[in-house]
Order: structure tokens, then C-alpha cells, then sequence
């Protein structure tokens, strides 16, 4: 029966991390601010599980032929409705409804999946394995059009997503690791030239990782285009850091410097990651106790919609609570990881990583 290739022990582990992310969204509820609006999250969090919980074991229960020959279909939905939020001035909302059933959807989440999707149908009807750039074309475009679309409603945070989507489906397509590497290394080149622009760093490490990297090209012996292109993006980037932090204006620049630096902003930009430092120290080793707390009941960080829940966790359980969230994530993610290798794909001829 197709209910018994569930793997029991990761789907427990998930659900013990849902409910107890539901007791933290309660106990964020709990501060005035929400209290008084009349919101209460974890219920609605409830009922969405509930429904999750219900989807998931009816879409296990189609054979995955099904699933593969609905992929493109669906895709193709998701990428005209994402396009219809930009059309009709409804990006900013992010939230399409549907009329007459007073249900309103967010296209960005759906397309998360969608392009799973039909990435993987794409790459399991490949019959040659991924090996140079020529081959990434259709892959960066199925990646980049919900993509896109998405960073103009602009919805940065979700776009950012679909590049760890493409990166981690070309690791199990079988794409060498070299390539892999080098698809991140324009990242690790501005982040580089950043750092040196800034002038937190005397030693001009940008072009050491240069140097670095054009002897790794040469030494794996990749295509001799493939270099080129390659070795251009990460100069490029390189250069091209300084004045795209110039032309970003002092507030874009200022939250930027924050991120890494709160305390140059401490009752400004920076005030919520020093009070959720607070409250993580706060916590002890043991934490102060379920719905317990001085960051939260006095309103010292924003209500429970607009900041992270790890800071709950933390708080209130203490610091052995939140290493064993680390523990329990790690170990859905190794398994996760590791579930492309069985027998049971997704895909009948998706290509596998040995």
C-alpha cells in the first residue's frame, strides 16, 4: 500500500516541530498588541495544518506519472498568475482572489513548488547528464521566470529562494560539483569585493579568491568557454560592487551596514536583532517558562507576524531547547538529503547523484 513507503519516524519528527511551533505562534499571540487586535495566528496556523496534513497524503496517493504529466501544466498557471499581480497593479499585494469564493492565494508560494516541479520533469527526460553550461540554459529558465516575476511584485526574500531550488535539484541531476561551485562563486566575488570596499578588510582577499579561482578552472580542465564565462562574471562582479554600493541610497546602504552591524542603528534598524539577542540570552541554559518572558509581555520586539519564532524558542525553553531544534532540523535535513538515493523516486527517470 502506498501509505506504508512514508518514512514514519521524519514525518514524526516534522509534526513534534509543527505542534511546537504552533505553542510558540500562541505564545507570541499572547502579547498585548495582538491580543487587543483580535488576531489569533496559532488558530489559523491550525487549520492550515490540518489541511496540509489532509493534501499531502491525498497527492502521495497519485502515481507519480500523474504528478510528472501535470507538472509543465501547473507551472504554466503559477507563471500567468504571477504575471496577472504585475498586469493588474496587484504585485505590492502579493495575494490573488479568487471571485466569488472570497479565498485569497499568494501565486510566490505555489510557484516554490510548481518549479520543483517541472524542473525535476525536465531533468528526468533528459538522456545526457548535465556536464556544461550549454546544458543550464532551460534549467535557469524554469528557475528564472517565477523568479523574476517575483522580485518585481518586489518580493526579494522569495526570489532569493528559487536560487537554493536550482542549486540543490543540479546537485542531485548529477551536475559536477566544480560547476557547482563556480554557479556560487560570483556570490562569494562580491561578497569579497563588498567586505574589501568597505574596508573591513586591509587584506584584499577579492583578489586573492581571483587568483585562486582561475587556477582551479585551469587545473579541473573545464570547457574553455565555460571558463571564460566564469571568470568574466567573477571579475565583473568584482568590479562592478563599488559602484553598485554608490548608487544605492544612505537608507538602502545603512540596512545593509545593520544587518551585519546593529549596534550602529541601536533604537533604529538595529533594535530588533539586539532585542532578539536579549531575548535569546535572556533564556538561560533552562529559559524562563512558557509564556514567560520580558522581551515579549513588555513589547519589546514586534508582534509574532513580523519577526522570527526562534527567539520564542529560545527564550522560553533555553539554550539545550534550541540546540535541540538544530539537532532535529539537521537530522530532517540529512534524511531529506539522502531520500533521492532509495529506491522510490520522484520521478521514475530522475537522473541520481552516486
Amino acid at each position: 500500500m502506498w501509505i506504508k513507503r512514508y518514512d514514519w519516524v521524519l514525518m514524526s519528527l516534522v509534526l513534534l516541530l509543527t505542534f511546537y511551533g504552533v505553542m510558540m505562534i500562541y505564545s507570541a499571540d499572547q502579547i498585548q498588541t495582538v491580543r487587543t487586535s483580535g488576531v489569533l495566528h496559532y488558530r489559523r496556523q491550525l487549520i492550515w495544518l490540518v489541511i496540509s496534513v489532509a493534501a499531502m497524503v491525498g497527492v502521495s496517493a497519485f502515481s507519480t506519472r500523474v504528478v510528472e504529466m501535470l507538472a509543465y501544466a501547473v507551472y504554466g498557471l503559477i507563471v500567468l498568475a504571477l504575471g496577472a499581480l504585475l498586469l493588474t497593479g496587484q504585485g505590492v499585494e502579493r495575494w490573488v482572489t479568487i471571485p466569488g469564493a472570497g479565498i485569497n492565494l499568494q501565486p510566490a508560494e505555489w510557484a516554490k513548488l510548481t518549479t520543483i516541479l517541472a524542473l525535476a520533469s525536465y531533468l528526468a527526460g533528459r538522456k545526457k547528464q548535465i556536464d556544461s553550461l550549454k546544458d543550464l540554459v532551460i534549467p535557469v529558465l524554469i528557475v528564472g521566470l517565477p523568479g523574476s516575476l517575483i522580485l518585481l511584485q518586489p518580493d526579494l526574500g522569495t526570489s532569493i529562494v528559487f536560487f537554493f531550488i536550482f542549486f540543490g535539484m543540479l546537485y542531485w541531476a548529477g551536475l559536477p560539483l566544480i560547476y557547482l561551485f563556480l554557479i556560487v562563486s560570483p556570490i562569494i566575488s562580491f561578497l569579497l569585493a563588498l567586505i574589501t570596499h568597505l574596508g573591513e578588510m586591509q587584506f584584499p582577499l577579492w583578489g586573492v579568491f581571483i587568483i585562486f579561482l582561475c587556477i582551479l578552472i585551469f587545473y579541473r580542465r573545464i570547457y574553455l568557454m565555460d571558463a571564460i564565462v566564469f571568470t568574466l562574471a567573477n571579475l565583473l562582479t568584482g568590479i562592478m560592487t563599488s559602484p553598485l554600493w554608490n548608487s544605492l541610497k544612505p537608507y538602502q546602504q545603512k540596512r545593509i551596514l545593520v544587518f551585519f552591524q546593529p549596534e550602529l542603528d541601536p533604537q533604529g534598524s538595529g533594535w530588533q536583532i539586539i532585542q532578539s539577542k536579549v531575548a535569546i540570552g535572556s533564556g538561560g541554559l533552562l529559559g524562563k517558562g512558557y509564556l514567560l518572558g520580558t522581551q515579549k509581555n513588555l513589547a519589546f520586539c514586534q508582534p509574532s507576524t513580523q519577526i522570527s519564532f526562534f527567539r520564542w524558542w529560545a527564550r522560553n525553553s533555553g539554550s539545550w531547547a534550541w540546540r535541540w531544534l538544530c539537532c532535529c532540523f539537521t537530522f530532517c535535513s540529512a534524511t531529506s538529503w539522502s531520500w533521492p538515493g532509495c529506491p522510490v523516486t520522484v520521478f521514475p527517470a530522475w537522473p541520481r547523484r552516486e
